[in-house]
């Protein structure tokens, strides 16, 4: 499932803290099988600033960043470079 549709049903339910906590573990677990996943980093942290409030999800978005260093900037595969772009936009906004 993704994580956005997942949150709307958090979202949905705001009375269910499990299912917050479920579905935390879930993003987080996903992230350690694929670090490199920009989309899946964008989506968690979508998800950390509608649960935890803005602050939670620029953490998530700008250690991302830290992480990923000068390689992100030296992309070459045209999805690459989409990806980190998408990375470095939704930190912007």
């Amino acid at each position: 499932m993704e994580l956005r549709r997942a949150s709307a049903l958090v979202e949905q339910h705001p009375e269910n803290t499990g299912m917050r906590k479920n579905l935390r573990k879930l993003a987080k677990s996903l992230l350690k099988e694929d670090r490199n996943n920009v989309e899946l980093v964008v989506q968690f942290a979508e998800l950390e600033a509608r649960l935890g409030g803005y602050t939670a999800g620029q953490a998530v978005l700008e250690a991302s960043i830290l992480a990923g260093g000068r390689v992100l900037l030296l992309q070459e595969e045209e999805g690459d470079v989409v990806a980190a772009s998408r990375l470095y936009r939704a930190t912007a906004e």
